[in-house]
Formats: C-alpha cells, sequence, structure tokens
C-alpha cells in the first residue's frame, strides 16, 4: 500500500525525487539537535538509576493490591467526591 501512494505521490509531482521512505529510502536526519540527544541521554541515565534502585530493593513497591485496599480506596474517594455533591 505504502509503495501504491508513492508511486502516485511522484506522478503528482517531482518533489523529493529521492527514493521515498516506502522504497526504502533514507529517513535519516542531518540536522541532530545535540540538546535533544543530550537531554534523551540524561532522561535515560535517570531511568536506569530509578531501575538499578527498584532491582536493589532501595524503592519498595506494592506488588499486591487486595480487594480490601481496593474498597478502601474507593470508599475514602467516594467521601472524598460526597464534599463536592448535594444531597
Amino acid at each position: 500500500m505504502a509503495r501504491t501512494i508513492e508511486r502516485e505521490r511522484r506522478k503528482r509531482t517531482n518533489k523529493n525525487a529521492v527514493s521515498g521512505f516506502a522504497d526504502g529510502g533514507d529517513n535519516n536526519s542531518t540536522n541532530i539537535d545535540s540538546s535533544v540527544v543530550s537531554a534523551n541521554g540524561n532522561a535515560m541515565i535517570r531511568i536506569l538509576a530509578i531501575l538499578d534502585r527498584l532491582e536493589s530493593g532501595d524503592i519498595v513497591v506494592q506488588t499486591h493490591y487486595g480487594i480490601t485496599e481496593m474498597e478502601s480506596e474507593q470508599k475514602r474517594k467516594m467521601e472524598a467526591e460526597s464534599k463536592f455533591t448535594r444531597a
């Protein structure tokens, strides 16, 4: 389907005469913003640090959520919402 779309596009215009993405053309940009790459790298470093802390047990996560916890949270939510509704 992508090849058909690309073929029709080429019939109608001669702009961007290089091979299209559908033909396996290049989709890499030569205008790489180093600040974006740096920000993404810093975010990845932070995510990996969090994963390391999770694996080592520094961050405790409750992995089970029972019915009683769910019911108590629903009750708490309903009580909080009831303050904003007229009875």
